[in-house]
């Protein structure tokens, strides 16, 4: 089974149905573990997922994977945020990120820690206390939201 081409295939229905509930398909993933296949939807919701959405969103999608033909084997359906330690790569994901506190590790192992203000296709901008930084996204090794205690 080619999972690329399935996600590709699947995730214009899946995001139509999220849309639906106000939310927002953030990726799908394929994994088998000890025969068994798990497909996971993470989902994106400015105001954060709660139980209510999960369920609707489950009743949602499950009629569409079960009418895919390429998941003939039993599998699970799993409904979950991308999580916080997700890292931040598409246009997208810096759009859902806007104004939010970012850590970015640089492959030159410079780390800032700042509020996410501008992005393009090249670069993008962190506040750090007040000392604007700009990083070209090639000089990023890894950039996720700064978790905090």
């Amino acid at each position: 089974m080619n999972y690329k081409s399935l996600k590709e295939k699947l995730s214009p229905s899946v995001a139509k149905a999220l849309e639906d509930l106000k939310a927002e398909l953030v990726d799908i993933a394929f994994t088998r573990q000890k025969g068994e296949m798990t497909v996971t939807v993470f989902v994106y919701k400015k105001d954060g997922l709660d139980i209510d959405l999960l369920q609707e969103a489950s009743e949602k999608l499950d009629p569409i994977f079960e009418a895919e033909k390429e998941l003939k084997d039993k599998y699970y359906l799993e409904i979950s945020s991308p999580g916080i330690d997700r890292p931040i790569k598409t246009d997208d994901d810096f759009r859902r990120n806007m104004d939010m506190k970012l850590d970015a590790k640089l492959k030159n192992n410079e780390k800032h820690i700042g509020i996410l203000k501008k992005y393009d296709e090249e670069s993008f901008t962190l506040d750090c206390d007040g000392k604007i930084i700009e990083i070209k996204r090639a000089d990023v090794k890894k950039l996720t939201q700064a978790i905090e205690f």
